[in-house]
């Protein structure tokens, strides 16, 4: 068995540590508690119970990313649940918070689909535009 040769140099560093502010907005503490591993398999477990599917891969990486206090940018395209992304995320976050999650979307029309679906979901939603974003609508 020989050894690695000494020039090559590995960079192995830690993620940073899951990010808890004493005045922002904060996952569930049972869930900030968990590893990465508890965390995702939590996050899979629930998208089964939510929506009746397996959440795929990048979909958990992506809500584990999140909860880790990460930005995170994400193409993906048409019907691979980006959406599903931003509602696994919010479902991490307790409702004592007047929390925001704000997804991104390119299209006028899909976002009108986007804003429809959130409403009859009960969510508050509004579909952001140069035209709609003004001072009052931040408020």
């Amino acid at each position: 068995m020989t050894s690695p040769p000494t020039s090559l140099t590995i960079d192995i560093r830690p993620a940073p540590a899951r990010v808890w502010t004493p005045t922002g907005v904060n996952i569930y503490k049972k869930h900030f508690d968990k590893s990465n591993e508890k965390l995702k398999e939590h996050i899979s477990n629930a998208s089964i119970e939510t929506y009746g599917q397996i959440a795929k891969v990048l979909q958990v990486d992506t809500v584990t990313s999140l909860a880790n206090g990460r930005n995170k940018f994400l193409l993906a395209g048409t019907g691979f649940g980006k959406s599903r992304i931003a509602k696994m995320y919010y479902q991490l976050i307790p409702g004592r918070y007047k929390t925001v999650v704000l997804a991104l979307n390119p299209l006028d029309t899909l976002g009108d689909n986007q804003v429809l679906e959130k409403v009859q979901a009960g969510f508050t939603a509004i579909k952001l535009t140069k035209l709609t974003f003004n001072e009052q609508t931040a408020k």
